[in-house]
This record gives structure tokens, sequence and C-alpha cells, in this order.
């Protein structure tokens, strides 16, 4: 299991290339548990960046987890149905 965390990421070139640096490391790893923390901002435009490398992620069989997401965070992303494809119940 590897953790891994995703801080302040938001609509900058700064924010794209952090969620492209998570998918460099883990590209070529197989078999693997990515459990990945929220701690600060996360930009709710980015969601379908971030589920797209986790899909390409999940075909080289790394299943992935969240572990700690800030409330604020979990709050916009549950609302958009985002963790609701990581068993995270949506809000309706």
């Amino acid at each position: 299991m590897t953790g891994y965390d995703l801080v302040n990421i938001d609509t900058t070139f700064e924010g794209y290339q952090k969620l492209i640096n998570l998918y460099q490391e883990f590209k070529n790893r197989k078999n693997e548990q990515l459990v990945i923390n929220l701690k600060t901002w996360f930009s709710g435009n980015l969601c379908a960046a971030l589920g797209g490398i986790l899909d390409l992620l999940k075909e080289e069989m790394i299943t992935v987890s969240f572990n700690h997401i800030d409330s604020s965070i979990e709050k916009i992303l549950r609302k958009n149905g985002f963790l609701s494809h990581y068993l995270y119940p949506a809000y309706l």
C-alpha cells in the first residue's frame, strides 16, 4: 500500500502538473494499492482529469482508495458524484 498526498490542486499549470506527476509515478507499477489523501484544496473542475488518470492506473491493476479527505473537499466531491466511484455515497 502506497500513500500519496495531493495537496493544493487547482486549475493552474502547477495543479495539472501534480496530477501528471501522480500518473508518472504509478503508471509502471502493477498490482499495487494506491491510497490518496486530499489534505488541502482540490478544484472540483479537475475531477474529470483525476478520474481519467485513476482509470488508466486501474488498467495497470492498481487499486485506488481515499484515506484522508479534508471535509470541505469531501463535500464537493460527494456532491458532484466523483467519490461515488470509490464507495462513498453521493449527496442528494
